[in-house]
């Protein structure tokens, strides 16, 4: 049995299905993220395994204990909240003590642990400060470190980024992760970012509507995504309709140009239509065709993005807008709006049923 167990877990709040049967075996000392828009029902989960929400039906079982119906002050967890919710008449220190008091540890015991995990966070010479005197990511530091005083079993983390701006947090993921690292705990994180999902976990549970949609390492989520929901939301694409021509082969058309693909949905038929998915890095520019032209598209360039390293170029293929980068090399200018150029890319793509039949 995995460390945190998340069985079947439902929470309904009146015809809405928050979570609607979710499963999550997690490993000790992994690092799960819970990635999804908003109302997606990753909070709603991670209240759940904490206990400031009781599931309809499922259980949540650490160690082998089942705590579904056990209350949070009896679960032994941390968690670290989007607001920080410091106690702003304590220092931080007093904050890093505070549960440390209330579970009655000895005093000689709570001053060297304190000393410990505001070293560990980078706080150490700022322990007498109150929190109006630190800055946000010095208060969330302080709120990672009281989580972490009791040593709890698990570490829960509710968008504990999201109030900062885009260069500390950047900072503070890979201090999280450090610290995660040092202390082998196991950790559920909650966010809405993908790019600090994909560089912070060992897996990524995706959610949509409820539902654990794919659940996997950063780089399956990425590269090999289960869903067109995934394909979507998770870092940038581009969707392409084509259709199936032969099935066995993998072979599909768009506007009579070939393109070979790895794999095709299961039942399938010649005829269908099916979405492709490309991601702008992987699609290279040429302004002509080779002799094999499978995976070679031509169309138009529409429009030109100066995005420093790269250029963003969106090219027509039969009506449908593909978004290429480009590495930007001065001596070697890109093609401009309204020239005719070819794309072309490998076969590992992901196919996935389309809408548009």
């Amino acid at each position: 049995m995995s460390f945190l167990d998340i069985q079947n877990v439902q929470r309904h709040f009146g015809s809405q299905r928050a979570v609607d049967g979710v499963s999550i075996a997690v490993e000790r000392g992994e690092f799960i993220s819970l990635l999804g828009p908003s109302g997606s029902g990753k909070t709603t989960l991670l209240r759940i395994v904490a206990g400031f929400e009781r599931p309809d039906s499922g259980a949540i079982v650490v160690d082998g204990e089942n705590l579904t119906r056990t209350p949070p002050q009896r679960r032994n967890m941390g968690m670290v909240f989007q607001s920080y919710a410091l106690f702003p008449n304590l220092t931080a220190a007093d904050n890093v003590a505070f549960g440390l008091r209330t579970r009655h540890v000895p005093p000689t015991k709570i001053k060297p642990r304190v000393e410990e995990l505001l070293t560990m966070v980078g706080l150490g010479e700022k322990a007498g400060r109150y929190p109006h005197q630190l800055s946000g990511g010095e208060q969330q530091r302080v709120a990672l470190a009281r989580a972490l005083a009791p040593n709890p079993r698990v570490l829960l983390l509710d968008e504990p980024l999201s109030a900062l701006d885009a260069r500390i947090r950047v900072t503070l993921r890979a201090e999280i992760r450090r610290i995660q690292r040092t202390l082998h705990i196991t950790t559920l994180y909650v966010t809405h970012d993908q790019e600090e999902a994909l560089a912070m976990s060992d897996r990524v549970v995706v959610f949509n509507q409820g539902h654990a949609e794919q659940i996997g390492t950063p780089e399956d989520i990425y590269d090999r995504p289960a869903t067109s929901f995934v394909s979507s939301f998770v870092g940038t694409t581009n969707r392409l309709v084509a259709q199936v021509a032969d099935v066995r082969a993998g072979l599909c058309v768009i506007d009579g140009q070939k393109v070979q693909v790895t794999a095709l949905p299961d039942g399938i038929d010649q005829g269908s239509a099916v979405d492709l998915w490309l991601r702008p890095e992987r699609i290279h520019l040429t302004n002509h065709k080779g002799p094999d032209d499978t995976n070679q598209l031509s169309g138009t360039v529409e429009d030109a993005m100066f995005l420093g390293a790269r250029t963003g170029m969106r090219v027509t293929i039969n009506g449908q807008p593909v978004m290429v980068d480009v590495p930007r090399d001065p001596g070697y200018p890109n093609p401009r709006a309204g020239e005719l150029v070819t794309i072309y890319f490998s076969t590992n793509l992901t196919a996935t049923l389309s809408n548009a039949q």
